[in-house]
């Protein structure tokens, strides 16, 4: 983050301070005249070049969060109607500040083991910092680990270490992907590490450039979990800047549709919601997922190598009570080795994650893969899909701490030309879900909208104009994860986007009422958020209204809620009967036409409320959606604070967020 942004967050904080109490507005002129001044000696005017937007000092009662490109509203269709938002508003900004840098050296100790592609190597450097003076005592060696696909057993964290410890000296070359550094200075253990490598394996010499097929192009997927769009301009603006200049084009609609990762992720991945994934491959408690149609499998089955790789592995996307694969489900499947190295070297664990690996962040350990993987499989067809979690997932300022990383990953993939035929897509599935933050409106419009960034090599868009044409148009389009999914199918066959075909689509209208739309389709202006299968709950295009916390209206609907959940948790006696507290918030929205019933004008009402429970303090948000024919809670009801271990008598990840278990071990402060 640089020093601009730092010194206008502050100033900005400042004068929203000041606005909050009228006895210091007198002084507002003072403050302003102060900041003029101080702004001539380095120039009148200020740009913030991440966000193209042009701060005016002189006018800060004025300020106020500017697109270039659309000044009131993010997108607005006849379907949809989605208002911008200031990133820097007052009822958010004093949420965002500077965080500390991790420091995961123990006792300021870098790594005394490093590795490339295809080596590991000693840094003699350091050996000060390990006590180590006469360097024929020092005994480094690696054994390699791999994962045990078994039918048997239905861990996915089955693995094994090799009998035998390669012993090397300064370097070595390591033909294994997955090993543990170990060494001892006079018969003493003094380092442990972890180091993953990208090898060639059989099946990827099928799948060399002179079998490409020139339409063909890789697919890299890379994923921030839990970064709304406007905070990705607020905390990433190197990232962004970056995406920008590679001629990136960023979706302004990105509505999710589901709560959390899970299901926003299954979209994207299979084309299903949650629901039907669960009935189509999971038919028990214990099922694993190897049956999922998940879209590796076509681009596998298409000739491409695949790469499924994630952090966090305690709470990974298929793992968290979910019992992952009995077979690895890609190619190069990255789980055996953060679930190994996290538990023996994994330390400064924040909330969920472990932040640290040995002396390494756990983001550029996952980072350093990627590269690894890009440079290795250059001259193959890949689709890598690559999530971070431990950064960003808890907490609301930790992007600032991936910026340079990310920033500098996708510089150097540029630069070394290993993107020239890569469809490049940078997304998050949410924006922050818990927090204070999630108690302003705009904090839960954030939410909802999580960023989307594709970037098309130039190749591309020379072979197919029209298909790049209508990408660019759809980012003010409402779009959701159903929509990446069916453009991710198009780039297995380019055949389905050459210009006849897409004029072909147009003018038979065959795809316009579908679910998924695929973003080389012009996707229609009337396109709303029921015709985009996105609940109520999750609809950012409502226009609301703030309705009294005591209206006759909403104290029902309050108790309605509360009662739904007291319902879903019938069938656990271990969690507490939950009360209505309080109401703290409530609005009414205002659906489209499309949503109105019979024709009839405003048949359908959706009633948000944010209400605070007993036992447990809890806070939820729930949309209830009022008909001819009755109430339904609509979408999932959101937790939106955290609920420690007050849920763990329970292993449903959807009632974890309700339940509240009557015992001591329920006011621990550990989250999810």
């Amino acid at each position: 983050m640089n020093e601009t942004y730092i010194s206008l967050l502050k100033e900005r904080k400042a004068i929203c301070h000041l606005l909050r109490y009228k006895y210091y507005l007198l002084a507002l002129p003072i403050v302003i005249a102060t900041i003029f001044l101080l702004l001539i000696n380095i120039g009148v005017e200020i740009t913030f070049q991440s966000h193209e937007i042009r701060f005016s000092w002189t006018r800060l009662d004025n300020y106020k969060y500017v697109d270039l490109s659309e000044e009131n509203y993010f997108i607005k269709t006849e379907g949809c109607t989605i208002p911008a938002f200031d990133p820097f508003d007052i009822s958010v900004v004093n949420f965002f500040h500077m965080v500390k840098p991790i420091s995961c050296h123990n006792s300021t100790s870098p790594p005394l083991v490093e590795s490339n592609q295809t080596s590991l190597w000693i840094e003699e450097k350091y050996y000060s910092n390990y006590g180590i003076s006469e360097e024929q005592h020092l005994l480094c060696c690696y054994r390699p680990f791999f994962r045990q696909d078994s039918n048997i057993s239905t861990s996915d964290d089955r693995y094994e270490y090799e009998k035998d410890c390669t012993v090397f000296s300064k370097s070595t070359n390591v033909f294994d992907e997955f090993v543990r550094v170990e060494c001892t200075y006079k018969g003493s253990d003094i380092y442990k590490d972890f180091h993953s490598f990208v090898i060639i394996k059989n099946n990827a010499e099928k799948v060399s450039a002179t079998k490409r097929n020139e339409y063909k192009y890789n697919v890299l997927v890379l994923g921030i979990d839990a970064v709304s769009r406007l905070n990705f301009h607020r905390t990433m603006p190197q990232t962004l800047n970056l995406l920008k200049d590679m001629g990136a084009i960023e979706f302004r609609g990105y509505n999710k549709v589901g709560d959390n990762t899970f299901p926003n992720l299954v979209p994207i991945l299979s084309g299903l919601s949650e629901t039907e994934l669960h009935d189509l491959c999971l038919p028990r408690k214990n099922s694993t997922f190897d049956d999922c149609p998940f879209i590796w499998k076509k681009y596998k089955e298409s000739g491409y190598m695949t790469a499924f790789a994630e952090d966090a592995s305690q709470i990974a996307l298929f793992n968290y009570l979910k019992k992952g694969f009995i077979e690895a489900p890609t190619d190069y499947y990255w789980r055996t080795f953060n679930h190994v190295a996290e538990a023996e070297i994994g330390h400064e664990k924040h909330l969920n994650a472990k932040l640290c690996m040995g002396s390494r962040i756990t983001v550029d350990v996952l980072l350093d893969y990627i590269y690894k993987f890009l440079t290795v499989l250059s001259n193959n067809l890949y689709f890598g899909f690559f999530w971070e979690t431990s950064l960003t997932h808890d907490f609301l300022n930790y992007p600032l701490l991936g910026d340079e990383k990310y920033s500098s990953l996708i510089s150097k993939l540029k630069e070394e030309g290993l993107l020239n035929k890569t469809i490049v897509v940078v997304l998050s599935d949410h924006g922050m879900r818990w927090g204070q933050i999630r108690t302003t409106h705009q904090g839960r419009m954030e939410e909802r909208l999580p960023f989307l960034f594709i970037v098309l090599p130039e190749i591309f868009k020379d072979k197919f104009p029209l298909a790049s044409s209508n990408l660019k148009r759809n980012t003010k389009r409402l779009t959701t994860p159903y929509d990446l999914h069916e453009t991710l199918l198009d780039l297995l066959d380019p055949s389905q986007i050459v210009n006849e075909e897409i004029e072909q689509k147009i003018s038979n209208k065959t795809y316009e009422n579908n679910r998924g739309i695929s973003l080389f389709l012009p996707i229609n202006q009337s396109r709303t958020c029921q015709s985009a299968a996105i609940d109520p709950h999750w609809c950012t295009c409502h226009q609301t209204r703030t309705l009294a916390v005591d209206d006759e209206d909403v104290v029902f609907v309050a108790n309605f809620v509360v009662n739904y959940m007291n319902v879903l948790l019938n069938d656990y006696i271990q969690c507490a009967k939950l009360n209505l507290s309080r109401i703290l918030e409530a609005r009414i929205g205002e659906p489209s036409k499309s949503l109105e019933m019979g024709g009839v004008v405003n048949v359908v009402q959706d009633y948000t409320v944010v209400i605070n429970t007993e036992p447990g303090h809890g806070l939820f948000e729930a949309t209830v959606r009022h008909t001819l024919i009755g109430w339904n809670v609509t979408g999932t009801i959101s937790r939106i604070n955290l609920y420690g271990k007050q849920s763990h008598c329970v292993d449903n990840f959807h009632l974890k967020l309700y339940c509240f278990c009557d015992s001591p071990i329920s006011k621990l402060n550990i989250f999810r």
